[in-house]
């Protein structure tokens, strides 16, 4: 398994993955709606939140993501609403 970057992320905008609840049973596929960057921790750091869509709401937690072209990660999402869940990455580069 290996974690996606901002690049990665940003390359996928508009396509689907698929997200399934490591502390529970559901599962879902997620549209890559949104990538936004952040300044905020400096030169540096790579700091970008994702916001990800779904006809369900997922509970918050970890959730393991695949895509046939970049794999498989785990990240840990946030739900912002009935169909948005939000993720929020920091790498120091």
């Amino acid at each position: 398994m290996k974690t996606w970057r901002l690049d990665t992320f940003k390359s996928l905008i508009g396509e689907a993955v698929m997200a399934k609840e490591l502390d529970g049973d559901g599962q879902c596929e997620l549209q890559v709606s949104e990538v936004n960057e952040s300044t905020s921790l400096g030169e540096g750091w790579e700091s970008f939140s994702v916001i990800l869509t779904c006809d369900r709401l997922l509970s918050q937690g970890s959730v393991d993501i695949s895509h046939t072209e970049h794999g498989d990660t785990t990240v840990f999402l946030n739900p912002k609403s009935n169909t948005e869940h939000e993720a929020v990455f920091n790498y120091r580069v």
